[in-house]
């Protein structure tokens, strides 16, 4: 009867694990299936959940594709980024995670202050189906120069594809949430020069860097209001990195920015460009909420 008890307990267990193991194995999959549209998006953002939550509260954010400051929300999945930390001043520390958790970034942060969280992807790729599709993309972007130099380059106007890597920042304000926002050496990043939670005016600096360096271009600004509306505004780096932005009260910011590179492709089919795109999400918010 014992042989019989222990062996039926076993079995039991071993059902469980492996049920356990299915539906972990199911909800990864179901995070996976995401739409077309989103996949092909060059645009991704942190999205936290509260942009300021009180000391020992989880941080939760969302890593999200797609355009126009709504998209898609991605599961965590380590095969999707290079880097993925926060820094509170005291140096950058690595977060972790389980496959298909979502929010994607989860932690608790032990001290007060201002919290920027790092988010690097790994390469992704996409294919331009039509002449029109590029221009559209260029013209946004305000990178228009790449187009005479496609036709000069010889290239098709449409069927070729390129690759881009996203580099997303956001500020999470913890507890007084006073701090800086900090450099974390990411080859193209935007650093915001003063803390949007505690600004004596209006106005907020930026700085845009390429390998360390300062970096000129467009900056898009986009700002969702609490009453879910979205408006852009695009404002001109100037040769020194910087630019200054006005901001408004009780909304929610997602700043981007776009640098390309061009690829010599030796081969049919590679890709021939390579976008890069620095983002940087905050809040003025008084209550530091977003959407759930």
């Amino acid at each position: 009867m014992r042989l019989t008890k222990n062996i039926g307990g076993k079995i039991f267990k071993g059902i469980l694990s492996a049920s356990k193991f299915l539906f972990l194995m199911l909800r990864c999959l179901m995070t996976l299936i995401i739409p077309v549209s989103a996949v092909n998006a060059h645009e991704s953002w942190l999205q936290p959940v509260d942009y300021q939550i009180p000391l020992n509260a989880v941080a939760k954010l969302d890593v999200v594709t797609g355009q126009n400051f709504s998209g898609h929300r991605l599961s965590f999945n380590p095969a999707r980024f290079e880097r993925l930390e926060f820094d509170h001043g005291t140096g950058a520390r690595n977060i972790l995670g389980r496959l298909g958790d979502l929010p994607a970034i989860q932690f608790v942060p032990r001290k007060e202050g201002l919290y920027s969280i790092v988010y690097q992807s790994s390469g992704s790729e996409i294919q331009y189906e039509s002449a029109e599709q590029f221009r559209e993309f260029a013209e946004k972007e305000g990178v228009e120069w790449v187009l005479e130099v496609h036709r000069e380059r010889g290239l098709p106007a449409f069927g070729f594809s390129e690759t881009f890597i996203r580099y997303s920042k956001a500020l999470v304000g913890v507890g007084h949430s006073k701090g800086q926002d900090r450099v974390a050496g990411m080859p193209f990043e935007l650093v915001a020069l003063q803390n949007p939670m505690h600004l004596q005016t209006d106005l907020l600096t930026l700085r845009l860097t390429w390998r360390g360096e300062v970096e000129s271009g467009l900056l898009s600004v986009y700002k969702k209001s609490t009453d879910q509306n979205v408006t852009l505004r695009t404002y001109e780096i100037a040769s020194n990195g910087e630019v200054t932005i006005r901001l408004q009260p009780n909304s929610q910011y997602l700043l981007n920015a776009v640098k390309m590179e061009i690829i010599e492709a030796d081969k049919a089919n590679q890709p021939v460009w390579r976008s890069h795109w620095a983002s940087l999400t905050f809040s003025t918010e008084v209550s530091g909420r977003a959407d759930k």
